[in-house]
């Protein structure tokens, strides 16, 4: 990270990265790995190959020296295990040795196995940060195209394929969660900045069921938006399939979409529940009324980095001085509050665990409300995402 932040902001203190490589140096176990804290910080539900791959190509990224016995041993482990993810790490961290023909062998079986099996079907044991879903797709996808970026003899093809797919996964600004977002837009700098030829302007197409609706011509070297809008006569009810073509030179293009429900279907494939209920349907403004919340983990394993978005009816006030006694408590690890509604985040669930606390809330404006609607995921599979109907009340006068 701080390497990174370097290159975007020039008062990085150098002995932060020297401190932090000192760290991680003084962690070394002797065998080729790191000791690991399996504490309430730590990361004890991973496996400790992945943190040695991460923590050994994190190393490499900052020119760390006498790093060997942890570059084979994290190199053999990779190859052994087939996982792309710590592959692909191996390879980056030896192109940033200089270690060229080991990280070239490399990459050919990296490549190979992502052609095998397609590059929407890629996927991995786990990622440090423990993601899922989409998020673990992206993550190591991003990282083997930044080491195919590495090579003289890339793939163009697959490469080009890697950085559609990716950008075809961008949802509400994001690839994602937070590490497989930073991962993508890592990788998509480097391949806007080193693949793509500054080209000499052309022309964007918007087709709406195969219909020509609108198009836009743009100058060489052009990075605007461009905002097709005024669509709905174009539009069936039902299904429609929105496509945009471009001519001429080659650029990357996100397209995105927004529309509002207000409530979305559930996914059935969720790990998660999250339901609230009220203690009345009916009170007077200047009463508290009590709010229950139920969180549970409907899988027969543990899940890490579960989160729930609680609506809180508009109606209602939310002292902050309960949610500060219940963190105290441990009910949760943090929380954060947006508009009327409240985030609660939490380290981990066991195996079918049930989390409930109480809120109270305070009836402050008279009315009839609605809370925003309910939702619960992990933080790095928001994909799959439960979504369950908000409190509703009436407050009426004193």
């Amino acid at each position: 990270q701080f390497k990174d932040m370097q290159e975007v902001y020039n008062n990085i203190d150098p002995a932060i990265i020297t401190r932090t490589q000192d760290y991680l140096l003084g962690r070394r176990d002797g065998k080729g790995g790191f000791k690991q804290n399996v504490g309430k910080y730590g990361f004890s539900g991973n496996k400790p190959a992945l943190f040695n791959a991460y923590i050994t190509w994190a190393l490499s990224e900052v020119n760390t020296k006498g790093i060997q016995k942890e570059v084979e041993a994290m190199t053999k482990e990779a190859i052994a295990s087939e996982d792309l993810y710590r592959m692909s790490l191996a390879a980056l961290t030896h192109y940033n040795l200089g270690n060229e023909e080991r990280a070239e062998n490399l990459l050919k079986s990296i490549q190979e196995m992502i052609q095998t099996i397609g590059v929407e079907n890629v996927v991995a044991e786990s990622t440090v940060t423990y993601s899922y879903g989409n998020a673990l797709n992206i993550e190591t996808l991003s990282f083997a195209a930044l080491a195919m970026m590495e090579s003289s003899k890339v793939d163009t093809k697959l490469l080009d394929e890697i950085q559609k797919y990716i950008i075809s996964k961008r949802s509400y600004g994001r690839f994602g969660s937070t590490q497989s977002t930073v991962m993508a837009l890592k990788m998509l700098l480097k391949y806007q900045k080193e693949q793509l030829k500054t080209g000499e302007g052309g022309q964007l197409k918007l087709y709406i069921n195969e219909v020509l609706v609108q198009n836009y011509n743009y100058e060489k070297g052009a990075k605007a938006k461009r905002l097709f809008k005024d669509l709905a006569p174009y539009l069936n009810v039902g299904k429609n399939v929105v496509r945009v073509e471009t001519e001429g030179s080659r650029q990357v293009c996100a397209f995105e979409t927004k529309w509002m429900r207000m409530e979305p279907a559930p996914n059935l494939m969720t790990p998660l529940v999250v339901k609230t209920s009220l203690q009345d349907s009916i009170t007077q403004v200047g009463e508290v009324v009590s709010m229950k919340v139920e969180l549970s983990n409907l899988e027969d394993k543990m899940q890490a980095s579960p989160m729930a978005i609680i609506g809180i009816p508009a109606g209602l006030s939310l002292p902050i001085w309960q949610l500060k006694e219940l963190q105290e408590k441990e009910a949760f690890a943090y929380y954060e509050i947006k508009n009327n509604q409240l985030i609660l985040y939490f380290r981990s669930m066991e195996a079918k665990e049930n989390k409930a606390l109480t809120l109270y809330l305070k009836a402050e404006v008279p009315g009839n409300y609605k809370a925003p609607v309910n939702s619960a995921y992990l933080y790095y599979n928001e994909e799959l995402k439960y979504w369950g109907a908000g409190s509703e009340i009436r407050i009426t006068k004193s």
